[in-house]
């Protein structure tokens, strides 16, 4: 079983559009993991900016409407900057599906990204993010990407620093049997207790709108309650579909620290890709939507983003 790409920051990361301006070398040691077996390492030196920068085209991508969540803090922390967010719409749920369909989705997906100039791409959807990140790097071979997985498990690392207590990871059934967290937290955290759970039909309810609905609540107690004793601990939202309805988790693992990965996330946009966050207080932030399918959002989506959609 080939394990996560880990990459280390030796110095900055780059942009490439201005990779002419600032002659300084930079590194990224990249490393596959192999569990039972040795270490793979090589490392890439580019040539980047040594400033922060302002005005960045950001894509945000996601299988539905989940990076909407990431999005969010993203232009809260970051507003100077464009950003385009990307939503499947015409093929979610992700993660119902074979890992070689995930593939070949955000494949094309990539390629259709592509034709909007973006100079980076944060990857929002676990499930692609867990199946499918070399099919993102492979189309986009020019542009830093980042993924959400490496921003989950940095908040249950920082949740838990000494693995005393439990660790819940709730995602879709692709995102758990790719057993990408597991891999990844017994790296990083070998004396963690991971628990992991498929909660397939979430992310459907969640498309549909129903947020607040009876069948909702009762879907996530029958997800959630065999673990409810095994806390207090730390259960993260291994979706981002899932913090639309955190509430609902909060309610039923009284006493656990409910984590999302939005925030780590964007510390971890902010600090590859030199954003700059210091901005003019009246500017806001810029956005274009764009979506696979925009017939499929349901009205609370609507409300939420606004009229300006496109299809991509």
């Amino acid at each position: 079983m080939t394990g996560p790409l880990l990459e280390f920051s030796v110095s900055m990361q780059w942009l490439p559009r201005l990779r002419k301006t600032a002659p300084a070398p930079h590194s990224i040691l990249q490393t596959r993991f192999n569990p039972g077996q040795h270490f793979s390492a090589k490392v890439l030196t580019f040539y980047g900016p040594c400033r922060n920068l302002i005005g960045v085209r950001i894509g945000v991508f996601d299988s539905g409407v989940g990076g909407v969540t990431v999005l969010k803090e993203l232009r809260k922390r970051f507003p100077s900057h464009h950003y385009l967010y990307f939503g499947d719409t015409a093929n979610v749920p992700y993660g119902s599906k074979s890992p070689t369909q995930i593939r070949a989705l955000c494949r094309d997906s990539a390629l259709r990204m592509e034709s909007h100039g973006i100079e980076a791409l944060v990857i929002a959807c676990n499930t692609a993010a867990s199946l499918a990140l070399n099919e993102f790097k492979q189309v986009l071979s020019t542009l830093p990407i980042l993924d959400v997985v490496e921003a989950g498990v940095e908040s249950i690392t920082e949740a838990i620093p000494d693995g005393s207590a439990p660790a819940l990871v709730l995602g879709t059934r692709a995102t758990v049997r790719s057993r990408i967290y597991s891999d990844w937290l017994r790296i990083k955290s070998p004396d963690l207790r991971v628990f992991e759970q498929e909660c397939p039909l979430l992310v459907p309810l969640i498309e549909e709108g129903w947020i607040e609905h009876p069948i909702l609540g009762l879907t996530v107690e029958e997800y959630v309650r065999e673990y409810r004793n095994l806390g207090p601990g730390a259960a993260l939202l291994a979706c981002t579909h899932y913090p639309w309805i955190r509430k609902a988790f909060e309610d039923r693992l009284p006493g656990w620290n409910i984590l999302d990965s939005a925030g780590a996330l964007a510390r971890i946009a902010g600090k590859r890709l030199l954003l700059e966050q210091n901005h003019d207080p009246g500017m806001a932030p810029s956005v274009t939507w764009h979506f696979s399918d925009p017939d499929a959002l349901s009205r609370h989506i609507r409300e939420e983003i606004g009229p300006s959609l496109s299809k991509f």
